[in-house]
């Protein structure tokens, strides 16, 4: 036989100010080819596990929204409600925004905060609305703030949202992948996203080393494609489902900046189907004339050596 691919989604309860509306593949060689694919892929993951997050949040938050994000915060903390009612939108004051405004700042420690930092940023073009989440560290306490603003063409700056909420600890350590304490939502996912790979992967190489003519390259891609979704927030444990839905990898992870992982596995149906009718693809690829039938080579036509031995005659 001849070898032949922001918004900030956390919502706890919280006090709030909210005015927003053929031939099988010899195994040692396969093996040497699906551990090549996997160190490129681990690599990838190490370089873009690399890059830091505070670093990637502050390329896209502008110091000016940040800012603005930090003054209203810091009124709040200093109980300053009057200079804040000030710059809320006019049609969304209500007559209990004072108290709502109370009721937030008794979140606030007084204290001057250990850090703070950009965790979350949302920015909607056509009414030029920025959302900016920040995260703030007191001792003992943290502390998350959302503050949107809308900046007209003419005009100042107005306050069209503001939450304050108390959190346990901070987002990212919240949101960290760890396999330690996690319920079956969360193992069972990442079983079937391993399972999907693996069955993926095979398959993929194994079209690579398998002769079945001019078609190669579409079979080659169709093990890659994954159909619908099945995937978990590795954070809460809270499960989705897409039918319809057609992924260039079958399984994969993903997570915003600070927001929870998401690791979801696809049905590997072009694997499947390869491997079903890999033996049929090679006949057909050979009845076709794309392929020369598979036969023994003739052995060499062996050359018989003859020793010639001189021999002395006598005059």
């Amino acid at each position: 036989m001849r070898p032949g691919q922001f918004r900030p989604f956390w919502r706890l309860p919280v006090a709030r100010l909210c005015l927003a509306g053929g031939s099988r593949p010899r195994w040692p060689a396969l093996a040497a080819d699906i551990g090549v694919f996997a160190t490129v892929i681990t690599l990838l993951a190490v370089l873009v596990g690399g890059c830091s997050r505070a670093g990637l949040m502050k390329m896209l938050t502008s110091p000016q929204d940040e800012a603005t994000a930090k003054k209203y915060v810091d009124l709040l903390r200093q109980k300053r409600f009057a200079r804040i009612e000030e710059d809320v939108d006019p049609s969304l004051r209500s007559e209990d925004l004072r108290s709502t405004l109370v009721e937030m700042a008794a979140l606030v420690p007084s204290q001057q905060p250990v850090s703070i930092k950009v965790v979350g940023m949302f920015r909607e073009l056509s009414s030029s609305t920025t959302d900016i989440t920040l995260e703030y560290e007191f001792r003992g306490q943290w502390l998350l703030a959302d503050v949107a603003t809308r900046r007209p063409s003419k005009g100042s700056a107005t306050i069209v949202a503001f939450h304050v909420s108390s959190i346990p600890e901070s987002v990212e350590h919240q949101n960290r992948f760890t396999l330690v304490g996690k319920g079956t939502p969360q193992y069972t996912i990442l079983f079937l996203a391993a399972l999907s790979a693996v069955v993926s992967i095979y398959a993929f190489v194994a079209c690579l080393r398998t002769n079945i003519g001019k078609k190669k390259w579409l079979w080659a891609i169709a093990t890659l494609l994954g159909v619908g979704t099945v995937g978990v927030n590795w954070t809460t444990g809270q499960i989705y489902f897409t039918l319809l839905a057609i992924h260039l990898l079958t399984f994969g992870a993903a997570a915003p900046l600070y927001g929870a992982w998401v690791v979801y596995s696809s049905l590997p149906l072009g694997a499947i189907l390869f491997l079903m009718v890999r033996g049929g693809l090679r006949e057909s690829a050979e009845k076709c004339g794309e392929l020369p039938p598979d036969q023994t080579e003739p052995a060499p036509e062996s050359v018989q050596l003859v020793a010639t031995a001189a021999v002395d005659k006598s005059p």
